[in-house]
């Protein structure tokens, strides 16, 4: 698992522009609101990265003791969950759905986090579309950081985060 990410907040990253001397995107973050999770405040939605599949897990399940497992590809659920009963919804940012047992996410994602057993995240991923999709993700979250992934020197103009 490369990452959990959960907030009630997302940032979006967007290229702004593009420096051919350089060949790195500039990002601009912009925070919007978590439109899923508008009617709850009792939990996070979280990103989850593995190396077979991406969810989005939430807490907009019909009922309490579940959570919401959302993904945008087929199978991602089944091959985390896969007894889940998938709905597909037309016309929403995650097609396919799957109410599941809080309990059962919990259990699930812990014993693939304690299972990990490769030394590179991106490496371990068999899937072309996804490890590229991991690789665009890795190359806006390294956009944070205020000195670019192995340099030594800080971003010209970087304009720093709050701290949490």
């Amino acid at each position: 698992m490369l990452w959990c990410l959960s907030s009630w907040q997302c940032f979006i990253a967007k290229q702004t522009s593009f420096k051919p001397s350089t060949q790195r995107p500039e990002v601009e973050l912009q925070c919007l609101a978590d439109r899923e999770n508008t009617r709850s405040k009792k939990g996070f939605a979280m990103w989850i990265a593995m190396n077979d599949s991406f969810l989005s897990i939430v807490d907009a399940a019909q009922s309490e003791n579940c959570l919401l497992v959302r993904a945008r590809r087929e199978g991602d659920i089944e091959a985390v969950f896969p007894a889940a009963k998938v709905v597909i919804i037309i016309g929403r940012d995650y097609r396919f759905r799957a109410e599941i047992d809080r309990q059962e996410v919990g259990a699930v994602v812990a014993a693939r986090l304690i299972s990990v057993s490769y030394p590179n995240f991106k490496s371990s991923v068999k899937d072309r579309n996804l490890v590229h999709a991991y690789h665009e993700v890795w190359r806006c979250m390294e956009a944070l950081q205020p000195v670019p992934a192995y340099g030594t020197k800080p971003r010209p103009g970087f304009r720093a985060q709050p701290k949490r």
